[in-house]
This record gives structure tokens, C-alpha cells and sequence, in this order.
């Protein structure tokens, strides 16, 4: 027998190897003590950084406060007040309660918790000794020498401008689930953040602006939306406002921030009609669920959920989505602001329209596009300007200039009557047509994993009703006897294998309607108006018409912006009037 090896570490050096799976640089301790601040139903809280929080982090708040007898404890590891059996972990509300938090902050760093409860004076628990300290209710939990103990862990870390960068990206995260909460940053003595309690939605509206931009309020469109039991709710950014990077998202289930690839390719699914090439989507989004449908104890930082229903749940944030944007045409996106017109103006308009001589058609089919467009909507008998107004001229002949009652629309003909005519394509196509399918003499042979292959079994009327007829041999291959019509036939074996993924990943896979819709797509792009038609303000007003009734008008097929609007102001700003 050898000597023994195997032996049982200190408790100081099992503290610490916690701490590196909880605090990976400041921003992890902002995190936790902003999450502790909020259990504690704070509605005020106030960081103090020195160093981007290297030297010092402080938090103060005005929550319930910490019990004198209770301050040793809070720095215990697996000591909560959260949680005291299985059944209230399972359903979970808070944000922490795994007790480590502190236990993890204090190991690593020099740590003095100040406390007053329930009226006491106040006291400070400082290296395992407690003494009276005055302090108004609240908690103030000081964090300074982040690693001193472990330099190693510190030479990992950043820049001073990367670390307050990461820092205050945690602290937006936080703010955007609690708008019921004053948060204020100061740096060095210099305050570089401060947002007050949202009391209405134009308060929300400002804490957004500060945080995600006034360009994104600008693109923002309002989601509210529940069904057996599950909601969404929040912003999301029209497909213009798409980005190139996914740098603009804020995620969150029961008010905690996560990044969970489930849902967001949900999201990505709902844009899925409308993103410019590879871009993604901008959003603040919350979804609320009954906590016992949700673990939220599957990682360490707790940015990682899973859901009993995943299926069920992806499938809600998708349409929720799609719906969305669907319905977000002109009309409703500037009925707030319409304006009476008189009926002088409104005889003037019609005076206009009425002049207009016709330009002949001519064939082609564009021109027989055209047609399919509903003349008869260009007598306005309403007294109110319709969302994207009337007609004033062609120029260059690729934009439409129109004048509502905010100002100037410009609209990109081609763009809008492919979004239109791709539309009018997709009702026809879901109406009258279902995924036709082709037999092969020569069966295709897929080789395929344990996995895949309880894949197909299990979703085997799926893949049929999506025009896959496919046998399994064995428990390694697969054979393709039949597959939609229109896909090319050295694409087929790619395709089931990525529908497989999809459905291992979400449960849900589209591929084959992205297929068909893509060929919508080509083919609405081909009958559309091209740029260097000319048109009649008849014509014009048609597609105006035509815009503010049709789904996802406000992008074309590409993601592609159809109209923007100059409004009156924004005119006067350009030169200078009033000024």
C-alpha cells in the first residue's frame, strides 16, 4: 500500500475555490449585491466605486435590513433566509438563495457589513466581530482589495475602463427588471449614473432612453401578451433597428436577467420574416411564468433556465412576436397622431387626385401587379388623413413622396409592393396548398446517432406533415423515401439533419417553411414594381393604401425599411426655423 493522497482541503481553500465559481471580476459582486438589495424590497440603492470597483465596491439600500444575530450568518456559505426546504426551492421566487453569495465576496476580498433592522440603532460585522454601528434602515455591504488573497485571480482581470464597463452593463440589466427602484452610481467621487423610480409609462420610456438609446425608443414597439398563465412583455425594436452584433437585448424570466438560447431563438423566429440578412434583433422583453414551471438552479450565475414545457414556451414567444410585428403597420403606428383635416384641405386633396391625368400602362408583370392593386381606395371620403397621407410625386422614380398629417412620408415603391405582394403570396400559398411532396426511386441513406434516431420516433407525424417520408433501419441509419417538392434533391440529407438539431435544441423546427417562403420571397421581389416605373398618383395612393393594411409593411422581405417619415419639426430643425 501506498501513502495516502486523498485528503480533505481547508475550509478557507474550499471557500475560495466557491468564490471562483460566483465572483469572476466586480461585476459579479454588483450582481449578487443588487440581487440581495432587491429581496430585500429596496426601492433606493446607491453603489459607490473606487478603481472600476477593484479597490472598492459599496451598496447601500433601504430594504428590511439584517438582524444583529443574523449578520454572522450572511457571511456563512449555504445560510439563507430564502429557502428552507425542496418544495420552496422548486418554486423559487427570489433571486438569490443559494447562501453563498457573500460567503464567496467575503473569501476573496475584505468584506464590513453595517445593518439596521426593524428599528435597532444599527450594527457592523467586520473580520467575525460585531460592533454598534449607526446606520438608517438598510443594508451597506463595503467590498474593498477585490483578490487580495489571490493574486493570481487578479491578473485575469482587465482594464480599469473594461471592468466598470462589464459593471455598469449588470447594473442596466438590473435596472431594466425593476423599474420600481432608484439606482445611483458614483466613480471615484464623480456620480455617473443615476435613474429615479419609474412612476408611468413615460418614466419607463426615459429609463430606456438612458440605458438602450433614443434611437431604440424611436424603433420601439410595445408587446403585452398572456396565455395560459405564461406573458411577455416589454419592447421590441422594428426590423430597421436590427443590428449587427447581438449586443442589444435585455432577456428576463420572473424579473431575472438571462441569456438562454431557447428563447432567444424564439425571438429570432419571430423576426424571422422580416431581419436583414444575418442581423439580430433589438429588445427588452420580459416573460413571466409560474416559478414551478421554471429551474432556475442550473448554473452557478443563474443565467441559464430550464423550462418544464419548453416547447410549449418557445412556441408562445414566437408568435407573440410574429403577431407583433405583423400588426405594427402604418396605421396603428401613427394613429395617436392623427390630425382632422378641414374640408377645404380635404376638397384640395381630392382636386388633386381628381386632375391627375393617367399615364397608360403597359404590359408586363409588374404592370399586371399594379392591377392587382385596389384603385378604388383612392377617393377618400374621410375627413381624417389617412396613416401614410396622400400622394404628392415620384422621385427618381424609385420613392414616393406623400404628405400626411405629421409631415413627409418617402416611401420605396419596390420595397413596399414586394412586402405586399409576398404577403397576398403566403395567404394564397397557407390557403389553397400544403407541402407537396416527391418519392425517390432511389431512397437517400442518412447515417445517424442514438439521439436522432429517438428524434425521428418521436416526431415522426411532424416530419411527415412537412413532406418527409422517412424510414429508420436499425438504430444508425435512416432512409429518405420522399421529401418536399420544391427542394433541391442534394439538399435534402443537410436539411434533416438540421431539422433534427432544431428539434433536439427547441422542440419546433421551421426550415421547411423558411424554404418555401424564401421562394415566395424571389418571386415577390420578381413581380413587384422595379425602380424607374412610373406611376400615376392614382397608382400611388393605391400602394399607400395597400401598405397600411398589409402585415410586416413597414419592412420589405429583406428587412429592408419601406417608408420613413420627416415630420413637420424635424423639417423646421433642418433650416432653422424658429431659431
Amino acid at each position: 500500500m501506498g501513502m495516502a493522497i486523498i485528503r480533505e482541503l481547508n475550509q478557507r481553500l474550499i471557500d475560495q475555490i466557491s468564490a471562483g465559481e460566483v465572483i469572476e471580476r466586480p461585476s459579479s459582486i454588483i450582481k449578487e449585491l443588487l440581487e440581495n438589495s432587491l429581496d430585500a424590497s429596496a426601492t433606493q440603492i446607491e453603489i459607490t466605486l473606487q478603481q472600476s470597483g477593484l479597490r472598492l465596491i459599496q451598496l447601500r439600500d433601504n430594504g428590511v435590513g439584517i438582524a444583529k444575530e443574523d449578520l454572522i450568518m450572511a457571511l456563512r456559505r449555504h445560510a439563507t433566509s430564502k429557502i428552507s426546504n425542496l418544495d420552496e426551492l422548486l418554486a423559487i421566487g427570489s433571486f438569490g438563495f443559494r447562501g453563498e453569495a457573500l460567503a464567496s465576496i467575503a473569501a476573496v476580498s475584505r468584506t464590513v457589513l453595517t445593518s439596521s433592522c426593524g428599528g435597532q440603532s444599527g450594527w457592523r460585522m467586520e473580520n467575525g466581530t460585531i460592533t454598534a454601528a449607526p446606520h438608517p434602515q438598510g443594508t451597506t455591504v463595503a467590498v474593498s482589495d477585490l483578490f487580495y488573497n489571490t493574486p493570481a485571480r487578479r491578473k485575469f482581470l482587465r482594464s480599469e475602463r473594461t471592468e466598470l464597463r462589464h459593471l455598469l452593463q449588470c447594473s442596466r440589466e438590473i435596472a431594466l427588471s425593476c423599474f420600481d427602484v432608484e439606482l445611483s452610481i458614483t466613480h471615484n467621487k464623480r456620480r455617473i449614473n443615476h435613474l429615479p423610480v419609474c412612476h408611468n409609462d413615460a418614466d419607463k420610456k426615459d429609463r430606456l432612453a438612458a440605458i438602450c438609446g433614443k434611437d431604440f425608443i424611436t424603433h420601439a414597439i410595445p408587446v403585452h401578451q398572456e396565455n395560459n398563465g405564461i406573458v411577455l412583455e416589454g419592447w421590441i425594436a422594428e426590423p430597421a433597428y436590427a443590428r449587427s452584433q447581438a449586443d442589444m437585448f435585455y432577456l428576463y424570466v420572473n424579473k431575472r436577467s438571462i441569456n438562454d438560447r431557447s428563447i432567444y431563438h424564439a425571438i429570432r423566429q419571430g423576426y424571422r420574416d422580416v431581419l436583414y440578412h444575418d442581423r439580430h434583433p433589438a429588445f427588452v422583453l420580459h416573460l413571466t411564468v409560474d416559478p414551478a414551471t421554471v429551474d432556475v438552479n442550473v448554473h452557478p450565475t443563474k443565467r441559464e433556465v430550464r423550462f418544464t414545457a419548453p416547447q410549449a414556451v418557445h412556441s408562445f414567444v414566437t408568435g407573440v412576436i410574429q403577431h407583433t410585428l405583423a400588426t405594427h403597420s402604418p396605421r396603428n403606428a401613427q394613429e395617436s397622431r392623427q390630425i382632422k383635416v378641414t374640408s377645404t384641405d380635404s376638397a384640395a386633396v381630392q382636386l388633386r387626385h381628381q386632375q391627375t391625368p393617367s399615364l397608360p400602362l403597359t404590359g408586363g408583370r409588374a404592370d399586371s401587379a399594379i392591377r392587382d392593386l385596389n384603385l378604388s381606395s383612392i377617393k377618400e371620403k374621410s375627413e381624417e388623413i389617412p396613416p401614410l397621407g396622400y400622394a404628392l410625386a415620384q422621385l427618381k422614380n424609385i420613392y414616393i413622396l406623400a404628405e400626411n398629417a405629421e409631415g413627409l412620408i418617402i416611401v420605396d415603391m419596390h420595397a413596399a409592393h414586394e412586402r405586399i405582394t409576398y404577403e397576398k403570396m403566403k395567404q394564397e400559398f397557407a390557403q389553397y396548398s400544403s407541402i407537396a411532396s416527391q418519392s425517390l426511386l432511389t431512397p437517400i441513406t442518412v447515417n445517424i446517432n442514438t439521439q436522432e434516431y429517438a428524434l425521428v420516433e418521436q416526431h415522426s407525424a411532424l416530419l411527415a406533415n412537412m413532406g418527409l417520408e422517412i424510414d429508420l433501419v436499425g438504430e444508425e441509419q435512416l432512409l429518405i423515401r420522399s421529401y418536399p417538392t420544391r427542394l433541391a434533391h442534394d439538399k435534402v440529407s443537410a436539411l434533416v439533419r438540421d431539422l433534427l438539431s432544431d428539434l433536439a435544441q427547441y422542440g419546433v423546427s421551421e426550415r421547411i417553411t423558411d424554404h418555401y417562403n424564401d421562394l415566395l420571397s424571389s418571386m415577390a421581389c420578381y413581380h413587384s414594381i422595379r425602380a424607374g416605373r412610373q406611376l400615376t398618383l392614382a397608382e400611388m395612393n393605391a400602394l399607400l393604401r395597400e401598405m397600411e393594411s398589409t402585415s410586416y409593411s413597414g419592412s420589405c422581405n429583406h428587412g429592408r425599411p419601406t417608408w420613413v417619415v420627416q415630420s413637420i419639426t424635424e423639417l423646421d430643425k433642418l433650416f432653422l426655423r424658429g431659431q
